[in-house]
């Protein structure tokens, strides 16, 4: 199995999780609009939302997978994710309450998809070239990262850590490696 294949699995596996995540609660949320709710409604206004909001996801998704790429530790792919996240948000606060820091919005995918703007502006082209830019750019370094990557230097720093396989069965037996009950 080739590198690139086993990218692109990897890659079909969460874009269809984020995909089916994004249809189950935007679907679920346009039923309960439809059946609670009484005022004003514009469908065109919730799923323009819907979309800015699933492409924002699929970018930190696309974003976090390039990250993955670097690190080997699961943990410290969830740590940097989640860190870019909250970054993210706090630009978009700064760049909502500062005219001085107004042009953040062009840095946080969360300004993208800000559900003040969509439902009020519609969709901003400049942010729907910003969100695709971003998403191929991710992709194509991910691709070429992990084409690059020594997977085996991973593995060869770690060998010499691990103890022989027939010496650690001896030491839960309570037996030396030498013995010939083993």
């Amino acid at each position: 199995m080739s590198r690139q294949r086993v990218l692109t699995e990897k890659l079909g596996a969460y874009a269809a999780y984020v995909l089916l995540f994004s249809a189950v609660v935007w679907f679920a949320s346009y039923g309960a609009i439809l059946a609670f709710y009484e005022g004003d409604f514009s469908a065109g206004s919730f799923w323009n939302l819907a979309l800015m909001t699933t492409l924002v996801l699929l970018t930190f998704a696309n974003l976090g997978f390039l990250g993955s790429v670097f690190v080997s530790r699961t943990r410290t792919v969830f740590s940097g994710a989640l860190g870019l996240v909250l970054v993210a948000y706090a630009l978009q606060i700064a760049a909502d309450t500062s005219n001085k820091l107004g042009f953040l919005r062009y840095v946080t995918p969360m300004k993208w998809a800000s559900a003040a703007d969509v439902l009020t502006q519609g969709i901003d082209g400049v942010y729907v070239a910003l969100v695709l830019a971003v998403n191929a750019a991710a992709l194509v370094a991910t691709y070429i990262v992990y084409r690059r990557k020594d997977i085996l230097a991973q593995r060869r720093c770690r060998a010499p850590r691990t103890k022989d396989a027939t010496a650690v069965l001896a030491a839960s037996a309570g037996l030396s490696a030498d013995s010939k009950r083993l």
